[in-house]
Order: C-alpha cells, then structure tokens, then sequence
C-alpha cells in the first residue's frame, strides 16, 4: 500500500510540473503576440539593468538584461542559415556556441535565415516541425501549441512549443519565425522543464523587444 501511495504522489507531481511549464509557455505566446502593444518604454520600468543591442550587419537590435552573456556568433548552422547572437543566463555562461552549436541546456538563438521558396508562415513551420521530428539526435517529440498568429519584430509570425529529447536531455523549446521578404527572423528559446519557466518571462520580454533595423 505504501509503494501505491507512493507512485500515486510521484505522478501526481510529474503531472503539476507539466502543467507548470504548459502554462508558462502559454502565456509566452499570448505575450508574443501582442507584442506590437508592448512598448520599449514599459519594458524599461520592469526590467533593470538592461541594454541595447544593435547588429548593423544582421540588421537588429534588442534589449537584453546584463546578466545574460551574449555571444555573436555569425556562422552558418546548415545551409542558408546564420545563427546571428546566442544569449545564456549567468546559471548557464560556461556553455560556448563554439564547440557544439547544441552545447548549453538554456539558450535564447537569434537566427537569419534565406527564403528562397518564397514560403507561407504555415509552410515554414509544418516544413520546421518535419526536420526536427527527422533529426536523428531528437526523439519523443510533443507539440505542445502552435500558431501562425503570432508577432516577432513587429512582423507576423509563427510560434510553436513543443518538448523533446535530444541526446539523452529533455527540453522545452519556444520557436518564433517572421517572414520579411527574401529574409525568414526567428527566435528560439531551448532549456530544462524547471528553467523554461522560470525564465520564461525574462526571456518574452528579450524577444519582444526585438526590432529589425533595415527595411526589406
């Protein structure tokens, strides 16, 4: 009777710490998709000690807490592809895009990528959703909400989460992508159950303060 008692508690808590990280992903989406109404202003009196990141080459700016470490990282992840900034939380600074681009549980990525296909948002994301599920290193995929309704840069976009295992690690994975032209934006956020949502507000606010600096 005890062991059953015991079980009964465990899946009970596995349960609550789903629900947890499920909600904290949800209200990262609702956050991202009005972020047209979230103004640089407001964000300033919520956040201290922040500044102003701006990549004339890339074409971007955001803001982002000092106690993030950012790396520019400007190389190529696959064909077509630039991983433009990653950004990792002081709990999480040893980790280095220079070895592994995958090395690091917690990361926010800023990425550049070419739309040569002239794709729909819909496309983009079911074509996404489709490489990660064929990644051979990534198993026990979950989507766990999606839309194409969302905002990034001030430019519709997709946003999907989902859970998955990578290498032995399972994780939470945000990914946010807005079309501008030959150009597909995208933002992703990858960490540990427990650190996506304790992050999850720091990093909303990361993402939605970023702005593109050229037109095209």
């Amino acid at each position: 009777m005890l062991t059953s008692h015991t079980n009964v508690l465990r899946t009970d808590m596995m349960n609550t710490v789903s629900i947890c990280v499920f909600l904290a992903g949800i209200i990262l989406i609702i956050i991202l998709s009005n972020s047209t109404n979230i103004s640089l202003a407001s964000q300033n009196s919520t956040v201290s000690n922040i500044f102003t990141y701006i990549n004339s080459t890339f074409g971007i700016k955001m803001q982002i807490p000092s106690d993030w470490d950012l790396q520019e990282v400007g190389d190529m992840l696959k064909k077509s592809t630039v991983t433009i900034i990653r950004l990792t939380p002081a709990f999480d600074i040893h980790k280095s895009f220079d070895t592994d681009p995958s090395d690091g549980n917690t990361y926010v990525d800023i990425n550049l990528q070419k739309n040569n296909r002239n794709m729909s948002l819909d496309t983009l994301m079911k074509n996404n959703i489709s490489t990660i599920k064929n990644d051979n290193n990534t198993s026990d995929f979950k989507l766990l909400y999606s839309t194409t309704g969302a905002n990034l840069a001030g430019r519709k976009a997709y946003t999907m989460v989902y859970t998955s295992t990578n290498n032995g690690l399972e994780t939470i994975t945000m990914d946010c992508a807005a079309l501008c032209g030959n150009r597909i934006y995208s933002a992703t956020f990858n960490a540990e159950p427990s650190s996506y949502a304790e992050l999850a507000q720091t990093v909303q606010k990361m993402i939605g303060s970023l702005r593109l600096t050229t037109m095209s």
